[in-house]
């Protein structure tokens, strides 16, 4: 009989709701959920996903020359942007303009040759050319020559410009390309010293 009344007791005891394993397992998984949802919902954002959506539309107004009152000056230009160039704006598309735009994408020297690459901002349709004037501070001619245009994926290229610099004498030198195409042109103007 004592065997009866020791299984008896062991059966009737109890364990603990906290220490049953499953629900030590939905603890866990709870606290899990909570933890992905807290780092969900108070992920910071970026600002600019704060802010309101804008848009971006170029305006098509043409700038106006500002008057001048009787008795005042009127304001220098701008030194920094010569006469005869053509001023893009941002948005703007450059195969509209009437005139060829374009920039020095390259101008080094590199055992002894000055290399000059150029891009033209429009895309050009039939041949196009690009010819280089290289004018030391007297404003003499030193180099003159052409190479062609071609397209690229949304712009013109300038065949590359090698220049032998053993006869150039230590001097700033103006550079000036005219370039041809489609029926417009334009021109690229910069320095370089060697």
């Amino acid at each position: 009989m004592s065997k009866t009344k020791t299984s008896k007791r062991k059966n009737s005891h109890r364990v603990p709701v906290y220490r049953r394993p499953w629900m030590v397992l939905i603890f866990f998984l709870a606290m899990a959920v909570a933890v992905v949802l807290a780092l969900l919902f108070l992920k910071p954002r970026p600002v600019n996903e704060l802010d309101p959506p804008t848009t971006d539309q170029p305006s098509h107004s043409t700038p106006t020359t500002p008057t001048v009152e009787e008795g005042s000056t009127q304001p220098d230009e701008d030194p920094a942007e010569p006469e005869d160039k053509v001023t893009q704006y941002e948005g703007e598309d450059p195969n509209t303009l009437a005139e060829l735009t374009g920039s020095l994408t390259r101008k080094g020297v590199d055992d002894g040759v000055l290399t000059i690459v150029a891009v033209i901002d429009q895309y050009l349709h039939t041949a196009g050319y690009c010819t280089i004037t290289l004018k030391n501070s007297a404003g003499q001619t030193v180099y003159s020559a052409s190479r062609d245009a071609v397209p690229d994926v949304t712009a013109s290229i300038c065949d590359t410009f090698e220049i032998p610099t053993a006869n150039l004498a230590s001097d700033t030198y103006q550079i000036e390309i005219d370039l041809s195409g489609d029926n417009k042109r334009g021109i690229i103007t910069d320095e370089v010293t060697l």
